[in-house]
């Protein structure tokens, strides 16, 4: 077994393959939970900072891979519950 990352209270979570990739959900202390990608090459990257002043940030969840893309909810600052497409 090994610990693949070391951010603080990441808790991650809804990992969906898209694009050779692992996509995900995951917590930051300062912007909520956005949206993290791990790469092929074993980099963890965070993706988005939507709506970092939010009460949870993006909180991307139902991550779904569909017709090449990756569909998601999340939440906006303005408008609440969204659908969101990445890629394709």
């Amino acid at each position: 077994m090994t610990q693949w990352t070391a951010i603080a209270n990441l808790a991650p979570f809804d990992l969906t393959e898209f694009d050779g990739n692992v996509w995900f959900s995951g917590n930051t202390a300062t912007q909520g939970v956005q949206l993290y990608k791990l790469g092929f090459d074993g980099s963890v990257t965070k993706w988005t900072a939507i709506n970092p002043g939010g009460l949870n940030g993006l909180f991307p969840t139902n991550l779904t891979d569909f017709n090449n893309a990756m569909w998601f909810r999340g939440t906006t600052a303005t408008q609440g519950d969204q659908l969101f497409k990445l890629g394709g």
